[in-house]
C-alpha cells in the first residue's frame, strides 16, 4: 500500500491542486513536507498573540480621524503554506523554513484602513509611517490609465508605484509592531470602501479558477470602474457641499451689504435726484443676489429620457436617462475647480479624462 504524503490534513496531490499549484514546480523548488507542516503547526501555536498583534494596529490607526472603520485578518495557516510554496517556486534560492518565515511572509497579520474619499489615504499613510518602523518601503497600487496627478501625489509622498492591470487600488505599508519582547511584521492596506468592496467581490469571484473566463474578467473591469466612479462622486459631493456653504454665504453677505447701503442713503443729505440714482444701484444688488438663490442640482426623475434641471449648478449640461435604469452623467471636478461632465455609460466613459476648460488631467 503506497502512502501518500500529508499537507495540512489533506494529500500533497490535492493540496497543490485546491492551490492551481503544478506538481513539478512543487519538486523544483526542495521544500520538504515536514518543514511545511512544522511551519503551519508554529503559525496556529501563535494564533492567539498574533490576534493581539492585529487588536493593537487596528486600534491605533483608528485615532485617525480619516478612518472610516478598521477590518484585520490572520493569514490561515493553508494560505501561509500555499505561499511558501509559491515564493519558493518565484525564487528557488530564497530560504523559507520554520526559522525564518516570520520575517520572510510579512503579511502573516493584516489589518486594512476604510476611508470614505480618495484623498484621505494621505493623513493615514503618513500616521502609519511616524506610528511605526517601515520594513519594506511603502507602495501604492493603481489601475492602468490612472491620472498622472493621482500617481505623482504618490510618488510626493514617498510611495513606490506599481500598476495592478486587474484594477485593484491600494496603498500597502509593512510595519514592525513591537508586543511583549517580540516584533512581528504587519501589513497595513489603505483603500476607500468601494476599492475593499470590489476587492472582496473580485477575489471571490476569481479564485480559486476563475480568473481566465473572458465574461467573468470583464464584469469584474466593469465593476470596478463603477466603483472607482463611486469614489469620483464621493469626492464631488463633499466640493460640491463646500461650494455651496460659499455660495449661501455670499448671498448673505450681498443681501447684507444692500440693507446697509440702504441705511446709510436714508441718512444722507442729498437730492432727491441722487437718492434715486442710489436706490437703483441698491436694487441692482438686491436682484444679483437674488439670482444667488440655492440652486436645484438635479430634480426628481419621473419616466425615461427626461433630461436632469440642473439650474444654476456649476455643472454644465443635463443628464439624459433611459428606462429601465436611471444612470447620470458623471461630475468630474479638475485640479483647478472647474467642473465638467463625462458619460457614466460603458467602459469607455470610465478612466481619465481632460478638463475642457484647462486641459487639465482628471482622476
Amino acid at each position: 500500500m503506497v502512502t501518500r504524503e500529508k499537507l495540512l490534513n489533506s494529500d500533497l496531490e490535492n493540496f497543490l491542486s485546491e492551490h492551481d499549484i503544478l506538481r513539478g514546480e512543487f519538486d523544483k523548488t526542495g521544500l520538504d513536507v515536514a518543514e511545511l507542516n512544522a511551519i503551519a503547526r508554529d503559525h496556529t501555536d501563535k494564533t492567539g498573540h498574533l490576534t493581539l498583534v492585529a487588536d493593537l494596529v487596528s486600534n491605533t490607526l483608528q485615532r485617525v480621524s480619516q478612518v472610516h472603520s478598521v477590518k484585520a485578518r490572520l493569514k490561515s495557516a493553508d494560505s501561509l503554506v500555499a505561499k511558501v510554496i509559491r515564493k519558493g517556486i518565484e525564487k528557488p534560492d530564497r530560504i523559507i523554513d520554520l526559522k525564518t518565515y516570520e520575517k520572510e511572509i510579512t503579511d502573516l497579520v493584516g489589518v486594512r484602513a476604510l476611508h470614505l474619499f480618495k484623498g484621505q489615504w494621505k493623513p493615514i499613510s503618513e500616521f502609519a509611517k511616524n506610528e511605526w518602523e517601515e520594513i519594506d518601503p511603502p507602495v501604492a497600487y493603481h489601475r492602468a490609465g490612472d491620472a498622472d496627478e493621482v500617481i505623482r501625489d504618490f510618488q510626493n509622498s514617498g510611495l513606490r508605484t506599481e500598476v495592478r492591470l486587474a484594477g485593484y487600488r491600494s496603498v500597502h505599508h509593512v510595519i514592525g509592531c513591537v508586543l511583549g519582547r517580540t516584533g512581528h511584521p504587519v501589513e497595513i492596506q489603505i483603500r476607500t470602501v468601494f476599492e475593499e468592496a470590489w476587492a472582496e467581490i473580485d477575489h471571490i469571484v476569481r479564485y480559486p479558477r476563475k480568473s481566465d473566463n473572458p465574461e467573468l474578467a470583464g464584469f469584474l473591469r466593469l465593476f470596478n470602474a463603477f466603483a472607482g466612479t463611486a469614489d469620483d462622486m464621493g469626492t464631488y459631493l463633499m466640493s460640491l457641499r463646500q461650494w455651496l456653504v460659499e455660495y449661501r454665504e455670499s448671498v448673505s453677505k450681498e443681501r447684507k451689504r444692500a440693507d446697509n447701503l440702504e441705511a446709510q442713503v436714508a441718512r444722507l443729505k442729498i437730492s432727491e435726484r441722487e437718492r434715486v440714482e442710489l436706490q437703483r444701484e441698491i436694487a441692482a444688488i438686491r436682484t444679483a443676489a437674488a439670482t444667488l438663490s440655492p440652486p436645484v442640482f438635479m430634480s426628481t426623475s419621473t419616466g425615461p429620457g427626461q433630461v436632469f434641471n440642473m439650474g444654476n449648478s456649476p455643472m454644465s449640461g443635463g443628464a439624459v436617462f433611459d428606462a429601465p435604469y436611471v444612470v447620470p452623467n458623471v461630475v468630474k471636478t479638475c485640479p483647478n475647480g472647474h467642473f465638467f461632465n463625462v458619460p457614466a455609460i460603458g467602459l469607455t466613459g470610465f478612466g481619465g479624462h481632460r478638463c475642457p476648460m484647462c486641459n487639465a488631467s482628471v482622476y
